[in-house]
């Protein structure tokens, strides 16, 4: 269904990164470890950003897996996103660079408002 509107869909985590700027992480908390693990060592620091909606997984525990380098940014949206109505919120280091907030917020702009604020924040604002 994804591939019918242009995007490129895979069950292999590595393969699935290989023409990617965006790399979206959206599995269980469970499940991080694993595809982080997988990534590791593949992912381009000139070239990828992370992003990841995966609850309850900080920045600091994805950089454990793929280093620091690499861009990650945490998002949020909300239930609206059903409708193209989310608040979703955006949250990175503070060496994250602007072409890669700049990605984050193209991407998640299309389901509605987006704004970036301190990882510390998300939970509370997401809940």
């Amino acid at each position: 269904m994804l591939g019918k509107e242009g995007f490129r869909t895979s069950t292999d985590n590595v393969s699935a990164i290989d023409d990617a700027a965006i790399v979206l992480i959206a599995v269980r908390p469970k499940q991080m470890d694993t595809v982080l693990d997988q990534l590791a060592g593949k992912l381009d620091s000139s070239r990828h950003v992370i992003i990841s909606t995966v609850s309850d997984v900080r920045i600091e525990d994805i950089q454990q897996h793929v280093g620091s380098s690499i861009s990650i940014i945490r998002a949020m949206p909300n239930i609206g996103v059903a409708v193209g109505a989310s608040m979703t919120c955006l949250a990175c280091h503070t060496s994250t660079p602007s072409n890669a907030k700049d990605l984050a917020s193209e991407l998640f702009s299309h389901l509605g408002r987006v704004e970036f604020i301190e990882e510390e924040q998300l939970t509370p604002a997401t809940a």
